[in-house]
């Protein structure tokens, strides 16, 4: 009985937060950060490794940012082998993985912010940050797609969208995984105060 009131204290489980807080178990969180390893070790390498020049000349997608000749060059660079092999990588993996690891890092965060402030459900809502990261990551992910499918057409205000798209995925990206381990490390200092 003491469990389930110190449960509710932690969220209200009707809200979002408290509904990511009682999924984030840790076999679901394994195994969501089973899935995060098999993209960056395996699926993104294989689908990279079928062109030798998006190996040499990295996707425009790992850059911090890039300005529409950047990502022109970059577009020349990998040739019409490389072009078509870049489209498919992000049609049948970029636009999923970014559903992955948003899932981890807002359980991990609903985790930790849920036992680091149980007194201060709202503290919850930081949970739902990585959701920024997605949808940039998205929103990047469609213009590139069509400078991939619309090359040599030079579309400069979408490949400048593409740049500044790529740059707020990496912002977003990296607060979350602050918010994710900060969260995590507090409950813990918590837990041992």
């Amino acid at each position: 009985m003491a469990t389930k009131s110190a449960s509710s204290s932690i969220q209200p489980p009707t809200s979002l937060p408290g509904r990511l807080n009682r999924l984030a178990r840790p076999a679901v969180l394994a195994a969501l950060a089973a899935l995060v390893a098999l993209f960056y070790l395996a699926l993104f390498p294989g689908m990279i490794a079928a062109s030798p020049a998006l190996q040499q000349t990295g996707m425009l997608d790992t850059r911090l940012s890039y300005s529409p000749a950047a990502a022109y060059q970059a577009l020349e660079v990998y040739g019409p082998a490389g072009r078509a092999q870049y489209a498919r990588t992000t049609t049948l993996l970029d636009f999923i993985f970014p559903v992955v690891y948003t899932l981890l890092l807002s359980l991990l965060a609903a985790r930790g912010l849920a036992r680091a402030f149980p007194g201060a459900p709202r503290m919850g809502w930081l949970a739902l940050q990585p959701l920024a990261a997605l949808l940039f990551d998205w929103l990047e992910n469609g213009c590139v797609l069509a400078l991939l499918l619309s090359y040599p057409r030079q579309l400069d205000g979408l490949a400048a969208a593409a740049g500044v798209f790529t740059l707020l995925k990496w912002i977003s990206f990296a607060i979350a995984v602050l918010i994710a381990a900060g969260s995590l490390l507090a409950a813990r200092l918590r837990r041992q105060a």
